[in-house]
């Protein structure tokens, strides 16, 4: 076997001829076609496989091909297209990621038609430690033409550091074949501002270090210079005159190169460059103005900001604005205080367009675009706000306003507005009509607005025909603006009336929106008060709330077994006294059943009756009692023992007198109830005594099988199994 040892400082790479090679023929004169490389790289001294090896074929400007040695330290380059024979040829070994050295030896046989490819790679390790180690760091202040560059020396290896710096290119992998900046000696960080670059250039860049053993290279970094090319924006004008203007720019970005002059250059004419009229306002980065004067009045300009470094000029966007005329600037006002014959407008002078306003007015017509050849009236000079007073003008036409101004340039003419002069007739209302009778009634209303001219009459007119005039009934409150109130007296009852308000000056008479009302039918208000037992009577009555009108005669109660009572003989009724107001009756109890009550009150125009109210005489005689706020009524013993379900069952369960909702008393309405047997009655009785127990809905908190019962005849209360008999009284609330 054949050894070919190539030494990189500590570095050996030992390419063995193997039993076979991989063989690649010629196939165009000076030109081969892509191939694969297959290899293994191991230790030289040990011949343990190394992982993690960069692999590449470079020609020290581009790489061919590239791959990474696996855990058996093998690598495949696939597809590597040699392009030119008489080329030099290199295998680059990286082996920074594992702090081992870089080396790169050249490939042999490629200046013949066929070659041959060495596929076992030693690497000495023997000495890797003995070597510096350094970092590329960070690239920063890139510009077009410079760059600020750093490494850091971190270790010797135990041998003095005599060289470092940094070797770049604009291909990869640079080494010290390529341009190199030295930058001292000894461990620790450096600095160096690379300088004389390329403008919008790619560069790679490697930092080094060198002792007595050999050289190292950092990690590889990778920068691009920028354009040179400032970024500049132009900015709208302002303040734009009949002669000048304020316009400007903004630079935000240098473009790696510093800014030496900038300005703006203008012209009539689209895209103006230096060679046009232009400015020079400062330099470097930042906003900029620049006020252009002696410009001409109503005239196109285009204008654009500049920026120049040492790579050229640059322009923003192209903005253009237009100077004004010289004349004054204004708008009309809306007329204001429009009447029947005079209105008020204006205007607002914005500007005099660079010379004095010496005069300024309103001028108006029937016809439209008024000029100062139609009316017009003149409102001082200068700039501003002003009002002018039209007068003289037609009833109810429609008007053309401009407001106008005159400099030393000549008249302009605001905004045009229209306006109709009213008819001359009052503005009337006619509010709701209040306090309304039978046969009286309070109309309300107002006159707002003379029209111009003096009212000589205004009031009401009212009809039962929709749309009254001063033909029907009406009244005449007198002259004038203002409020108007008045009682109309005479109505019908029970009558729907329409009634509207008016106003007469020199023009005509207007009336108001028409507004109804209906007097009311001049009888009595009644309603119906509770049916109640007290001291074994039943009780009701009513209240009398209104008379209609008319005295109330005669009111009272009447009640039978139909419903709707009233005074015929088919019901008994009660006569309690006259007038409004509240009023009790008594009812007849000698029968029972349900009966309807209903009271009525009487007047001079007939007799109203109250709401109904249904009631059952043995209900109202059932037991009652009070407690906590609440009336309780007491259904009878039903004379039966139950068990408490049973009871509960029947309680609720119970429909009697039209009522559903019964339900068993709880333990703390028995114990009421018991105190009140006596009033209450119906208790089962031994001897004279209540001796049996009645059942409660409360249950034994202990035991959910138990509920509590009370003892009458104790007075007592104990708990009993729910499967136990004794009595129960239902009950029902109120209120």
């Amino acid at each position: 076997m054949k050894k070919y040892f190539i030494y990189f400082g500590s570095l050996a790479i030992i390419f063995t001829t193997l039993l076979f090679s991989c063989v690649k023929t010629l196939e165009e004169e000076g030109v081969y076609s892509t191939t694969d490389y297959i290899g293994t790289v191991v230790e030289k001294s040990t011949m343990q496989p190394i992982k993690g090896v960069k692999v590449q074929v470079t020609d020290g400007t581009h790489v061919h091909a590239s791959a990474i040695t696996n855990e058996q330290g093998a690598f495949e380059l696939k597809g590597i297209n040699f392009e030119e024979v008489n080329k030099n040829y290199y295998l680059w070994l990286d082996g920074t990621s594992l702090d081992l050295p870089c080396a790169q030896e050249q490939l042999k046989g490629l200046g013949r038609k066929t070659f041959d490819y060495k596929t076992l790679i030693l690497y000495d390790k023997t000495n890797a430690s003995l070597l510096p180690k350094v970092t590329t760091e960070e690239i920063s202040d890139i510009a077009a033409l410079t760059a600020k560059v750093a490494g850091n020396v971190t270790a010797n290896g135990g041998h003095e550091v005599t060289q470092r710096g940094f070797c770049f290119a604009q291909h990869q992998t640079p080494t010290l074949d390529d341009s190199v900046r030295i930058c001292g000696a000894g461990n620790g960080k450096y600095t160096y501002t690379l300088s004389g670059l390329s403008k919008s250039t790619t560069y790679f860049l490697r930092a080094f270090a060198t002792n007595s053993i050999g050289t190292v290279y950092g990690a590889q970094k990778t920068f691009t210079t920028k354009s040179g090319k400032a970024t500049i924006t132009t900015t709208a004008a302002n303040n734009v005159n009949y002669n000048s203007a304020v316009v400007g720019g903004n630079i935000t970005d240098d473009g790696g190169d510093a800014i030496t002059v900038r300005g703006i250059c203008w012209g009539t004419s689209e895209n103006p460059t230096l060679s046009n009229s232009h400015s020079t306002d400062g330099n470097g980065i930042g906003s900029f103005t620049h006020t252009l004067q002696g410009l001409q009045t109503s005239t196109i300009y285009y204008y654009r900001a500049y920026a120049t470094n040492s790579c050229g000029t640059t322009y923003g966007t192209q903005k253009n604005f237009t100077t004004k005329s010289g004349l004054p600037e204004l708008t009309t006002t809306s007329p204001t205080n429009i009447a029947a014959t005079s209105a008020k407008s204006g205007g607002n002078i914005t500007s005099n367009g660079g010379f004095n306003v010496t005069t300024r007015g309103v001028c108006w017509n029937t016809l439209g675009n008024p000029d100062t050849n139609d009316s017009h009236s003149s409102s001082g000079s200068g700039n501003g706000a002003f009002t002018v007073n039209m007068t003289n003008l037609r009833v109810g036409t429609t008007y053309h306003v401009r407001a106008y101004a005159v400099n030393q340039k000549g008249i302009t003419y605001g905004n045009e507005h229209t306006f109709t002069t009213t008819n001359g007739l009052p503005i009337v209302t006619t509010s709701n009509t209040t306090s309304i009778t039978a046969t009286t009634a309070v109309c309300n209303g107002s006159v707002t607005d003379d029209g111009g001219f003096a009212i000589t009459a205004k009031g009401f007119c009212w009809s039962t025909s929709q749309y009254p005039t001063t033909n029907e009934q009406h009244n005449n409150l007198g002259t004038g603006t203002g409020t108007l109130t008045s009682s109309i007296t005479g109505l019908t009852r029970n009558t729907t009336y329409y009634v509207r308000a008016y106003a007469t000056n020199a023009n005509g008479t207007v009336y108001g929106t028409q507004k109804q009302f209906t007097t009311s039918s001049g009888l009595p208000s009644v309603t119906t008060t509770a049916v109640t037992m007290s001291s074994g009577q039943v009780v009701s009555g009513g209240n009398v709330t209104s008379d209609g009108g008319y005295p109330v005669t005669a009111r009272g109660i009447c009640y039978g077994s139909y419903p709707n009572p009233d005074l015929s003989a088919a019901y008994t009724h009660t006569t309690n006294g006259t007038g409004t107001g509240y009023f009790t009756s008594l009812i007849d109890t000698s029968t029972g059943g349900t009966i309807y009550v209903r009271a009525y009150a009487t007047n001079a125009n007939g007799t109203v009756y109250g709401n109904q109210i249904t009631v059952n005489l043995d209900y109202l005689r059932l037991p009652t009692f009070t407690y906590n706020g609440h009336t309780y009524r007491v259904a009878p013993d039903p004379g039966v023992l139950y068990n408490w379900s049973s009871a509960d069952a029947y309680c609720s369960g119970l429909t009697i007198y039209g009522y559903s909702d019964w339900r068993m008393p709880t333990q703390a309405e028995l114990v009421m109830m018991c105190s009140l047997k006596d009033i209450i009655g119906g208790f089962s009785l031994v001897d004279g005594y209540a001796r049996t127990s009645y059942w409660s809905s409360t249950t034994n908190i202990n035991n959910n099988h138990y509920s509590i019962m009370f003892d009458f005849c104790e007075g007592g209360f104990y708990s009993c199994h729910l499967e136990c008999t004794g009595h129960v009284r239902p009950i029902r609330v109120e209120n």
